[in-house]
């Protein structure tokens, strides 16, 4: 987020929710062409719930279930001259989805997982916000079975790094005398002076 004299502010909200966005934008089709691609009757694209990732579905309806989840940034953030930072954010799609057994359960699941993974790498502006993804892997397990289907849950890992994540450079130099109201921009420079002084 821009438009503030106190510069940029971006935090893990602002990427979870551009990631949903990049999401809901192109999931239905990366995930048709994965299930096209099995020849199998499986569910497409359905949405996205915002709980925690290890809340495992109740019933098949619920499959397969998408959850975002941002917990923080990966490395050390990087300085600019200008003062301003680059980071790369840790983003963590997790999904499940049932099957026979957990070899089926796998399967599927991979399915899935191969059409986020294709999505955000070959979509990964999400919307002008990111300046590049990485790939940083998936996982697979096992999460609950009965007499009838087996749960899994399949989590692809990416690092979404973010240019302009704030700016150590901007905000006001004294504290406002009424710090409940907006910050003023800091009025334009309208001339400067050298003094050059001979050796």
């Amino acid at each position: 987020m821009t438009g503030s004299p106190l510069g940029p502010f971006v935090g893990p909200s602002h990427v979870r929710r551009a990631v949903l966005a990049n999401l809901a934008t192109w999931a239905p089709f990366y995930v048709g062409e994965a299930i096209r691609q099995t020849g199998l009757e499986l569910p497409g694209f359905t949405d996205f719930v915002n709980e925690p990732y290890n809340n495992a579905p109740t019933t098949i309806v619920e499959a397969p279930r998408y959850v975002v989840a941002c917990p923080g940034t990966l490395d050390r953030p990087s300085r600019r001259g200008d003062g301003t930072y680059i980071a790369t954010w840790d983003v963590q799609i997790a999904l499940w989805m049932w099957g026979g057994d957990y070899q089926e359960t796998e399967d599927n699941l991979g399915y899935y997982a191969i059409a986020i993974r294709e999505l955000m790498l070959q979509q990964p502006s999400l919307g002008g916000f990111a300046k590049s993804i990485e790939w940083r892997g998936e996982r697979y397990a096992q999460v609950d079975a009965t007499a009838f289907r087996t749960w899994g849950q399949a989590v692809v890992l990416f690092g979404v790094q973010v240019d302009g994540v704030v700016s150590a450079y901007a905000g006001p130099s004294t504290p406002p005398l009424d710090p409940t109201a907006p910050p003023v921009p800091a009025p334009p420079v309208q001339s400067t002076s050298v003094t050059v002084t001979p050796k």
